[in-house]
């Protein structure tokens, strides 16, 4: 059986008030990080201590929108009154991601962070290369990430979810000068992979194998 649901409410107050909630994002402990439009800053819920006292995460935003966590506490902000998208680390220390006009913001479970906009998806790996996983939509509203990092876009101008699956790629990278047996693997990040070998491959569309010493 499904399990039941039950409705209520969780409060905070701000310095500045009323609260304007505008984004929202939970931790694996279950806190709650909310953007409060009227304060320009992003607040901390512990759930712990019945959400109470009120901790300030970040601040100095314009209008702080979209909230995303990643799996290393790390939060992305995506501020409408500027338009940029800003990374917070657990430390605190603040940079930015991107100078978009942002319609959603997730992350995967490598620490990547995926910003939708008017004009598609791009992903921004925690090194390497900007990469664009989907262009395309009319009034995109919504992104979010399975496990297996497929990505999943709502578009108020479509009656369904569009899904774009991640990709799986297999290469064969040859046999060893030593005669060991074929040297095989698979991507399933292809874009923002570095592959060293002693085998160069001439496909560099995805990804660069650089010739070295030995195999391994």
């Amino acid at each position: 059986a499904p399990p039941a649901y039950s409705a209520g409410s969780v409060s905070y107050t701000p310095p500045t008030t009323p609260a304007k909630p505008q984004g929202i994002a939970v931790d694996a402990n279950n806190n709650i990080y909310v953007a409060d439009g009227n304060n320009g800053a992003v607040y901390k819920l512990n759930q712990a201590v019945s959400y109470q006292p009120l901790v300030t995460v970040a601040g100095g935003f314009s209008n702080p929108t979209l909230l995303a966590l990643d799996n290393a506490s790390n939060l992305y902000v995506y501020d409408q009154g500027v338009g940029k998208v800003f990374k917070v680390t657990y430390l605190g220390v603040q940079s930015t991601v991107a100078s978009v006009a942002a319609t959603g913001l997730a992350t995967d479970a490598a620490g990547d962070v995926y910003i939708q906009t008017s004009s598609g998806v791009t992903e921004y790996p925690v090194s390497g290369p900007a990469t664009t996983v989907y262009s395309g939509g009319v009034t995109p509203n919504g992104i979010a990430l399975d496990g297996s990092g497929n990505v999943y876009l709502s578009d108020a101008a479509n009656s369904g979810i569009l899904e774009v699956q991640r990709t799986v790629v297999s290469y064969d990278f040859g046999t060893g000068s030593n005669g060991s047996p074929t040297l095989a693997g698979t991507l399933t990040d292809v874009g923002n992979q570095a592959v060293t070998g002693s085998n160069t491959v001439t496909n560099t569309t995805n990804f660069a194998v650089a010739g070295g010493s030995s195999n391994g």
